[in-house]
């Protein structure tokens, strides 16, 4: 699992996080004009930062499910497509992480494709093949903690598995909390946008006591129409939308709409 450590400006009110992840591109249904709009908003909007959590590309080789033949592109173009897709946010990013559609050339051959989108966007400091944990602190928490940054941290990761009903898909983000405590779990791959959240009991070592925190769950949508590998195994279509999260800079409170 990869860390990160991130410390953003003490003057954030608030931060707005976005999730671009199953864009696959490459693939005939890929929707590359609501890939853009997100992209666009995230580029434009202040205190707005994005994780890329994975299937960027859909990367349909020979030995994948996904038909080659069918592609609209070559891996090869679908990774030069990526890094020019992302680069308008690339300084936006917090994390990165490879799909397991990047994941079949890795298997077949050792070439990481999101490691080298990665690079050439200039984060590869922030890539992980696997999951990423991430600590960030930005803004100025009130009262007698007023000079102190308000802390975060988010679980982020691709995802496997997930069945086709939205319970099945739900218990598969839910199950994080058996790998690690966050405050967010963010999840892609089911194609199924989705935000809830859960009461938990922390430990404060410090005190010597325990708290009440309440934990957000985040599952990314896909920009992706429905029709071929989606229509033939009779999944539902996907929801072109995607959750945004939202931080509070002032104190410990986190919320998310999609």
């Amino acid at each position: 699992m990869k860390v990160i450590s991130l410390e953003l400006p003490s003057d954030l009110k608030q931060v707005e996080l976005v999730c671009i992840s199953d864009s696959h591109i490459g693939d005939p249904f890929a929707n590359e004009q609501e890939l853009m709009n997100q992209i666009r908003y995230v580029e434009e909007t202040p205190n707005c930062y994005c994780i890329i959590n994975g299937d960027i590309m859909n990367n349909g080789i020979k030995s994948s499910k996904s038909d080659t033949y069918t592609e609209v592109m070559s891996p090869m173009e679908q990774m030069i497509k990526a890094v020019l897709t992302l680069k308008p946010i690339a300084d936006k990013c917090l994390a990165i992480t490879q799909g397991n559609h990047e994941r079949r050339t890795a298997k077949e051959s050792g070439i990481d494709l999101m490691r080298l989108v990665a690079r050439e966007l200039h984060i590869e400091d922030k890539y992980s093949d696997g999951m990423a944990y991430v600590f960030l602190r930005f803004g100025e928490q009130s009262s007698h903690d007023r000079h102190r940054k308000v802390p975060y941290t988010i679980l982020v990761t691709h995802g496997s598995g997930g069945g086709k009903t939205v319970g099945s898909k739900a218990n598969r983000l839910a199950d994080l909390v058996a790998i690690a405590d966050a405050d967010i779990y963010l999840y892609g791959h089911t194609h199924q946008p989705m935000v809830f959240k859960e009461g938990f009991m922390r430990v404060d070592w410090h005190n010597k006591q325990l708290n009440m925190v309440d934990r957000l769950f985040v599952n990314s949508g896909a920009f992706l129409d429905w029709g071929g590998y989606a229509e033939q195994g009779q999944y539902r279509p996907s929801v072109i939308s995607t959750p945004h999260i939202f931080m509070s800079g002032t104190k410990r409170r986190m919320w998310a709409h999609i």
